[in-house]
Formats: C-alpha cells, structure tokens, sequence
C-alpha cells in the first residue's frame, strides 16, 4: 500500500486515544497511509498534553476508560477534560 502524499501545509494532525496498543497500532498505521500525521495516547490523562504538543485537527478516542472527555470534539473543546 503507498501511503497518500499531502502537501506539507495540508497535512492533518489527528490525536488518537486508544488503551488497547494492538487497536492503536492498527488505526495509526491506517492514517498514515491515509495521509495523517497521527500521535496516539492511551488514556484521557494524556489526552491535554499530547493535545498542547501536537495542535491536532481533531481527536479521535476509541476506548471505554475514556469518560472524562468529549474526544470527538475539535481541539478547543478538549480544554474541557478533568
């Protein structure tokens, strides 16, 4: 499979919240052929830090430990995770 090429200002950064790193991997691996540059955490703890590192597009959480935050929300609304 050839990974899909975007121009580097056209390139979507997704955060990826998955506590199961066979999941993770699996749907990592998937966006970047897609195209994404994906950065993965494994719980909603992560989720701010990760958030501030990588300034994604929007985030994605995929895992049943996650109720602390609305994962499906664009980055500004992530401000509301406790």
């Amino acid at each position: 499979m050839t990974p899909t090429a975007h121009p580097t200002e056209d390139i979507i950064h997704v955060l990826f919240i998955q506590d199961d790193p066979a999941v993770a991997d699996m749907y990592k691996l998937k966006l970047e052929l897609d195209g994404y540059q994906v950065a993965v955490v494994a719980n909603d703890d992560q989720v701010l830090e990760a958030a501030a590192r990588t300034s994604p597009i929007f985030a994605l959480g995929m895992t049943r430990g996650l109720l602390r935050c609305n994962a499906f929300a664009p980055p500004p609304v992530l401000a509301t995770c406790r």
